[in-house]
């Protein structure tokens, strides 16, 4: 059998942060490349800003070379008349360009670029070596026209081959079309000193030589192809700059003796002044130049935006990059947090409930396959748990079951018939079977006299609850005589009263009557003095008459009155002796009703009697068969076993 080689044991927060590594790693690498890009970017525009600065001295350098090969060619081609005193200041213009030219050489990096640039710088210096040699030969007049002019040229081509080189070193399109501007300028700008300096030598001799002249018509083309070149490749605003410049007097007097000169390049007389053509000419140029340093300073710009753009992507980037570590970081900590917590908990409640806490959870909340699983494992604990709970409670069934039997037993031992032992589907079945087969045949045995004893007792119950009811309702009867009793006697105490005051008011009706009688003389005796009086005393007998009226309607009344007393004096006395015929009559019905509740109270008690000697009945006889049941369940497991 094959062995198998070591684990590695690693817990799931460094698996995470394994996994975790390589994109990591990866945005790492893009973020620092494209870091990287923008710093090179930034870098390569740096160097082209240093190089276009170089190539500002050289345009410098050229432009006082190029004035120098034309006052070079006229004086050659004077014979040493024309330029004699012009010559050797422009030599020392050229000299102080060329001092510049080496500083900013010497604190220029070659290292920093291709070594076509370092050849190239390598062959301007070695030219302008041999500058001194060359310009005296000239002075001398020892060397020829066309070969002091070829020198100068290489030297000038040598020289605004950097620029030309420059436009192949940015990826950039606008900075590269700039530098491209910028070096047909130049080479168009050159073509035009090589012509000054061609016409110089052909106006100073008054004629072209045949090589002189295909050199001029050469050049020429080249000087217009150039320019083309220039107005294809430059930007709008860089062809407006230009057309507004070169324009006036000057040009249109260089376009002029062109035309001349292309009119006669068969040998003719030019009949030109050569230091007038110089003096126009180099006036065109001098409008070349401000161009040409408008484009220089127009690439320099490019170059420095396109510098601090690269520099300000290359913080950004790096910034970016930093900051979408940083967040990946974050993430990574939360989502490695989150998941170690999860399966932290998980693992918890793994180990809680292998210690036997049924009650633990993971209670894993989020809402992830943690969460799933989380949820799917405090289900599975749910369901065991429940499956443990029944199981549990099935034995507690089990265990109340025989405990149940065991206190049907006890109760049927001490004669408990009406018990039944609970009949389960285990173990206790057959013996709660036999009980309950012992107690119904207990049951039926007593049937027949709990039946006849239920009815004695039932009889004796009815009747002990109609005695009692008899009972109360002969006390109630005797009470409520008694009541009657005191009430009529009370009644008769009042009617008694009522007759006395009946008198006393008959006494009082009789005394109103004598005084209506007297009222009534008196009002008759009125009257007569009244009508002896006369017509004085109409008025008095008027009231005398009022009054002998008032006098007759109280006797009336009084009479009334009188009737009435005497009446309710007479009935009076027929009610009170009605009245103590009822209490005699009362007294005799409570004294009976006394007597029906004595004779109620011994049927009650004899009653009783008889209810206790039917419940004696039905217990001797449940004793009896109750121990003679016990002897056949005892006897019955016996019976199983053999």
């Amino acid at each position: 059998m094959a062995s198998k080689g070591p684990r590695i044991k690693l817990n799931i927060r460094s698996k995470l942060l394994l996994l975790l590594m390589l994109p990591l790693a990866g945005l790492l690498f893009f973020s620092a490349n494209s870091a990287l890009d923008r710093s090179f970017i930034s870098e390569e525009m740096s160097d082209l800003d240093a190089l276009a600065g170089l190539s500002t001295k050289l345009g410098a350098l050229s432009h006082e070379l190029q004035k120098e090969r034309g006052m070079t060619a006229g004086f050659l081609g004077s014979k040493g008349v024309l330029f004699a005193n012009e010559l050797p200041l422009q030599r020392k213009d050229t000299d102080q360009k060329q001092k510049e030219f080496v500083e900013a050489l010497s604190g220029f990096n070659r290292g920093a670029y291709d070594a076509v640039i370092g050849e190239m710088l390598d062959e301007s210096g070695n030219n302008l070596k041999d500058l001194a040699s060359k310009r005296s030969s000239v002075t001398a007049q020892k060397i020829r026209s066309t070969d002091a002019i070829g020198y100068y040229s290489r030297t000038i081509n040598s020289l605004l081959n950097v620029p030309h080189r420059a436009t192949t070193m940015s990826d950039d399109a606008a900075v590269a079309q700039r530098a491209l501007s910028y070096s047909n300028l130049l080479q168009s700008k050159e073509r035009a000193g090589r012509d000054r300096a061609i016409l110089s030598n052909a106006f100073a001799a008054d004629s072209f030589s045949s090589s002189l002249a295909k050199t001029y018509l050469a050049n020429d083309a080249q000087e217009q192809t150039y320019l083309d070149e220039f107005l294809f490749t430059a930007t709008p605003e860089q062809k407006s700059f230009y057309k507004s410049k070169h324009t006036g007097q000057a040009v249109n007097e260089v376009k002029r003796l062109k035309r001349l000169a292309n009119r006669n390049t068969d040998g003719g007389k030019l009949g030109v002044d050569a230091g007038h053509w110089f003096s126009v000419a180099t006036s065109r140029i001098d409008i070349l130049k401000t161009v040409e340093d408008k484009l220089a300073s127009d690439l320099h710009t490019a170059t420095a935006e396109l510098h601090d753009t690269a520099q300000t992507n290359f913080y950004l980037f790096i910034g970016l990059a930093l900051g979408g570590v940083l967040v990946a970081l974050v993430l990574a900590f939360l989502t490695v947090r989150n998941i170690t917590r999860s399966t932290g908990r998980l693992s918890s409640a793994v180990a809680k409930v292998a210690e036997g806490d049924f009650e633990a959870r993971s209670e894993v909340t989020s809402g992830d396959e943690l969460g799933d699983l989380s949820k799917a494992f405090d289900t599975m604990l749910d369901e065991r748990v429940g499956g443990l709970v029944k199981a549990e409670k099935e034995s507690e069934m089990l265990n109340t079951s025989i405990i149940a039997i065991l206190r049907s037993v006890a109760k049927l031992g001490k004669g408990d018939l009406t018990i039944k032992a609970p009949v389960n589907e285990d173990i206790t079945g057959a013996l709660a079977d036999s009980i309950n087969q012992m107690s119904e045949g207990i049951n039926d045995t007593l049937a027949h006299v709990n039946q006849a004893s239920n009815q004695v007792r039932q009889t004796s119950t009815k009747a002990r609850d109609i005695t009692g009811q008899g009972k109360e309702t002969v006390m109630n009867t005797a009470k409520g005589m008694n009541e009657i009793r005191g009430t009529i006697q009370e009644t008769a105490k009042r009617i008694k009263r009522l007759g006395e005051r009946s008198q006393d008011i008959g006494v009082i009706v009789k005394l109103i009557d004598d005084i209506s009688e007297r009222t009534n003389v008196l009002a008759l005796n009125a009257n007569m003095q009244a009508a002896q009086a006369g017509e004085a005393g109409r008025g008095f007998m008027v009231v005398a008459d009022e009054v002998q009226r008032l006098a007759e309607s109280s006797k009336e009344a009084t009479d009334q009155i009188s009737k009435l007393v005497n009446s309710i004096q007479v009935e009076t006395g027929d009610t009170i002796a009605t009245m103590d015929k009822t209490i005699e009559e009362v007294v005799q019905g409570g004294e009976l009703a006394e007597q029906a509740a004595s004779q109620m109270e011994l049927v009650e008690q004899t009653v009783a009697q008889l209810d206790a000697l039917g419940i004696d009945l039905a217990q001797a006889v449940g004793a009896f068969t109750l121990t003679e049941s016990a002897e056949q369940v005892q006897a019955a497991p016996l019976k199983q076993a053999v």
